[in-house]
């Protein structure tokens, strides 16, 4: 007989193949048998893995065909079976507009449309049967040489498709460049600057990798953010505007515009910890507690006092941070550390260790005209609202709105809601304490709702933010796809016509 103490088995790194390694142990005797019977149901679960549902034509499901589809982002009351589309440890995952991208032991994967907004928009309105022809008739042609590329054809579907590409010089030469990561239907590895590795183990946070409108970017081993995609308003940060950074390119800071004895400066031992991007602009914070901005500033989502363009293509340090008016007069302070940051599509938050979060962007703040709901603030505001005796753990952007955990467990957000036109100016309570189990694993806000991911992962809760306070008792409900899975959830990420599960 042989002895085999289970106790030092990890199930958790056990998979379906292992059964081979007890049967080698056991061979044909009952015991195995048993103990197969027994084990099964823990090694058919898959401990670290990538999973997606939603739309495939963007190439986002990373299943190697763009036809591919699975009911259960758009809320549909029978889910499909989630694609596994990665099988292996995953550090960071996130979901953009029309792309995937996750890091596993020191590399970065995407899958989709990576460098592009445009496009996609002008796609997504046409019917299903043309989509598809204009994708695959884009990704045939963007991979031809341009000599076959170039026909005489006078189609109508043809010229659909010439007016989809807007083909010219420069781009022409991007995509040769890089052709390989701009229209992906699979898990592409890309190549990183010589050197360099995404984060790995404690420091891989969900902060230290975002996806956006065809922008990606990502901190390294080294503590500096690189990132790659669209950059007409110098989202990408690399220094200057153009229509596309074709691989991941170094943060530029404000060092190029500045003297070196400036605040203002990201200086070169500065570490980033986090990162977060909005639809055309990027926050990253500092292990000191300093925070920066880049990209289209236009609404005030770059919080830069005194940005004298509407955009700013290197990172520029937010340092004011507006107080309450006392006797008339502006307040500012410039002595805040910063321990938390978030972007939305045209606003942004961050939180202090003082137990403070702040806000600004567009339509942040209450109009004094009778015309507008509401106006932009282009400085950080302190959001009112919150409970003081409450210590404020996280604090995350959706599209239009923002949701805040407490330390009790209670959910509080500001914002545009779901059903009314004006914005909730003051922080208001969407879930009491009570329901999620703390700590939470994740708390992350997506286009139109928030998912929270209890302390074992096995609670996924998606919580939408209402106007009425009757639909608000009714705001929170567990993912119908939540069904396909007995493994812990360690993160949910939602795009706008996908979402990426990790377990």
């Amino acid at each position: 007989s042989v002895f085999v103490p289970f106790k030092l088995i990890s199930f958790e790194i056990l998979k379906l193949d292992d059964l081979g390694f007890l049967r080698m142990i056991f061979g044909s005797s009952s015991l195995y048998a048993s103990t197969e019977q027994k084990l099964r149901p823990f090694l058919q679960r898959r401990f670290f893995a990538v999973y997606t549902i939603g739309d495939g034509w963007t190439g986002a499901l990373g299943t190697g065909s763009l036809d591919s589809f699975a009911a259960g982002h758009h809320d549909e009351d029978e889910p499909d079976k989630p694609f596994l589309i990665y099988d292996g440890p995953v550090n960071a995952a996130s979901a953009g507009w029309g792309h995937t991208a996750f890091t596993s032991n020191g590399s970065l994967f995407v899958s989709g449309r990576t460098h592009d907004l445009t496009t996609l928009l002008r796609l997504r309105r046409l019917p299903s049967f043309l989509r598809m022809y204009a994708v695959n008739s884009i990704i045939k042609k963007h991979r031809e040489d341009a000599d076959d590329e170039m026909n005489n054809s006078t189609s109508i579907s043809d010229t659909i498709i010439s007016m989809l590409i807007q083909k010219d010089e420069e781009r022409e030469k991007g995509w040769k460049l890089e052709k390989q990561l701009s229209v992906t239907s699979s898990p592409t590895k890309v190549d990183l600057p010589e050197g360099q590795k995404t984060v790995i183990g404690s420091s891989a946070s969900e902060s230290s990798l975002d996806a956006s409108a065809g922008l990606t970017a990502f901190i390294s081993q080294s503590g500096k953010v690189f990132s790659f995609g669209t950059n007409y308003f110098g989202q990408c940060g690399v220094g200057s505007s153009f229509e596309n950074v074709w691989s991941p390119t170094t943060l530029v800071d404000s060092s190029l515009e500045l003297d070196h004895n400036d605040q203002s400066m990201l200086l070169e031992s500065d570490s980033i910890t986090q990162i977060a991007l909005g639809l055309q602009h990027g926050l990253a914070l500092t292990s000191q507690g300093q925070m920066y901005a880049w990209g289209k500033g236009e609404r005030g989502q770059l919080g830069v006092r005194g940005l004298s363009d509407d955009y700013s293509p290197v990172a520029k340090r937010i340092c004011d941070f507006r107080l309450p008016a006392e006797d008339g007069m502006q307040n500012w302070s410039d002595n805040v550390y910063i321990s938390g940051i978030s972007a939305g599509l045209n606003h942004s938050a961050a939180r202090t260790n003082e137990n403070i979060v702040y806000v600004w962007g567009k339509n942040v703040v209450t109009s004094h005209s009778k015309r507008k709901i509401a106006q932009d603030s282009k400085t950080p505001i302190k959001v009112h609202g919150l409970p003081e005796s409450k210590e404020v753990l996280k604090v995350s952007c959706g599209s239009h709105h923002t949701a805040i955990l407490l330390d009790d467990g209670s959910v509080y957000a500001f914002g545009f809601t779901a059903d009314r036109a004006k914005p909730v100016f003051k922080a208001v309570m969407i879930m009491p304490a009570g329901i999620l189990d703390l700590p939470v694993r994740q708390f992350k806000s997506h286009f139109d709702r928030t998912s929270i991911i209890g302390k074992n992962g096995d609670q996924v809760v998606q919580l939408l933010f209402w106007g009425d306070s009757e639909q608000r008792e009714h705001a929170a409900f567990t993912p119908a796809w939540m069904d396909h899975f007995s493994e812990p959830i360690k993160s949910v990420h939602r795009g706008w016509l996908h979402t990426v599960i990790v377990t």
